[in-house]
């Protein structure tokens, strides 16, 4: 009789069970209860899952260095699980340095984590079935960057990311960009304009800003941009304290200069600047930025080798003048102005009271050609060509002579008017400009009869 009450307790028993709803499942209890005219109920207990993941700080990292980036991850919800896979890729002209990162917590704890590099060190991957974030506490993982030694940006690089991609601890798709401020080890001060057949100077900088002085000796090439050469085999050197002039080997064409001693080492906080001179082709028709001239360093331990600034410079077609000729002297109808510039640059040419005296447009060809507006009066003129080629300017001088008008006059003395000769060679004598062309010709046929 007892055996068989158990049984119909059994049978009869209320099942009873807590769910916990989470944002990657649930889990359920069961437990027996001995009340058997209850209904089955459940209960829950509502649980959540929340993340955040930024950034903490921005390095900045000179080309060829390291530098360390923060992220930190936050459970703002009041769950934790574990395990997590996250990968992270580092902003464009860096890698990391290594494959482990740093997780430390706000409660203190700190440890050292292992991840897979791969695509040349630019990805790092970390998946680990442990990784937990308690709920309300943060970690920040910090992971160290090498920036590539030719490395040439500059400003802000924020196209890194860690992302979450698997696993329980963080919720998958939590992200954070990754950025850092990029100063480049050599830079180019600044950007000449030089005219076809002008120069100018350019001056590539060599930074050190870290407390570290490199052991001497260096080399290095220089090419120059496109439509120019070295004005010759010498630069000149600076650094905070001290300058000089130094000498390379200049390549048969003129285009690349190669450097190499053993003294050249890199001072701590201190830069070596380096000043060449540029000789643009006399028929450079080039216009615009022109950036595929080159600064690298080749070998030695004075400097990071690899370290490498681009070279580059604002090409103009600077104005010419071909007619007048300088210092000819022209008839005042004969005056016509011609040269060259850049296609499509407007020309202004002025007197030298800066009045205008004609203006034109230079052709698709670079050439141009113009009459003043008004006539000429005589004399010497210094005369100004202006062109205005997308915003610069460049001029040039033309002399010439206008000459005075001549009035034409013509005076016989022999044979008298109305005088009589006699018959056989007749001499015609009188005045009449100099150089003037003088022609005898009948009145009744109009016959030449002498010059």
């Amino acid at each position: 009789m007892t055996k068989r009450r158990n049984m119909r307790r059994l049978s009869t028993a209320t099942l009873t069970a807590a769910v916990a709803f989470t944002g990657v499942g649930f889990g359920i209890t069961p437990a027996l209860a001995d009340d058997a005219a209850a209904a089955p109920k459940i209960t829950t207990e509502q649980t959540v899952m929340s993340f955040s993941a930024s950034q903490q700080g921005t390095p900045g990292i000179t080309s060829g260095m390291t530098a360390d980036v923060t992220v930190r991850i936050a459970n703002n919800g009041s769950l934790s699980l574990p395990g997590t896979q996250f990968v992270v890729k580092a902003p464009s002209g860096t890698t990391f340095a290594k494959n482990t990162f740093v997780q430390k917590s706000s409660r203190g704890d700190s440890l050292v984590l292992p991840g897979v590099l791969s695509d040349g060190g630019k990805t790092f991957t970390f998946d680990h079935t442990s990784y937990l974030i308690p709920d309300g506490v943060w970690q920040d993982n910090t992971f160290t960057l090498k920036s590539d030694a030719a490395n040439d940006r500059t400003g802000a690089i924020d196209d890194g990311e860690l992302l979450v991609t698997g696993g329980r601890a963080i919720d998958v798709g939590t992200r954070s960009a990754i950025a850092y401020t990029a100063t480049p080890r050599a830079e180019q001060l600044s950007v000449p304009t030089i005219l076809s057949g002008g120069s100018g100077s350019v001056k590539i900088q060599v930074n050190n800003p870290e407390n570290i002085t490199r052991p001497a000796g260096t080399s290095w090439v220089v090419v120059a941009p496109s439509g120019t050469k070295f004005k010759d085999n010498t630069f000149i050197w600076s650094t905070k304290s001290f300058s000089g002039v130094a000498s390379g080997t200049l390549s048969s064409d003129g285009r690349i200069l190669t450097y190499s001693d053993s003294a050249t080492g890199g001072w701590p906080n201190d830069f070596l600047a380096n000043e060449f001179t540029l000789v643009s082709d006399a028929n450079n028709t080039r216009t615009g930025l022109v950036s595929d001239g080159s600064f690298q360093v080749t070998g030695g331990t004075g400097l990071p080798v690899g370290t490498t600034s681009k070279i580059s410079y604002n090409a103009e077609i600077g104005v010419s003048v071909e007619t007048p000729g300088e210092d000819t002297e022209l008839e005042a109808a004969d005056v016509e102005f011609a040269g060259k510039g850049a296609p499509n640059g407007t020309i202004t040419i002025t007197d030298g009271n800066g009045a205008p005296v004609a203006s034109t447009t230079v052709k698709t060809d670079g050439t141009w050609t113009v009459k003043p507006a008004n006539p000429l009066t005589p004399g010497h003129k210094v005369m100004t060509v202006s062109q205005n080629s997308n915003g610069t300017v460049t001029t040039a001088k033309v002399e010439f002579t206008v000459k005075a008008p001549v009035t034409a006059r013509l005076d016989v003395a022999t044979p008298a008017r109305n005088g009589r000769v006699n018959a056989g060679t007749i001499t015609f004598t009188g005045t009449s400009n100099p150089n003037a062309k003088i022609e005898l010709r009948s009145i009744a046929t109009g016959d030449p009869l002498g010059t």
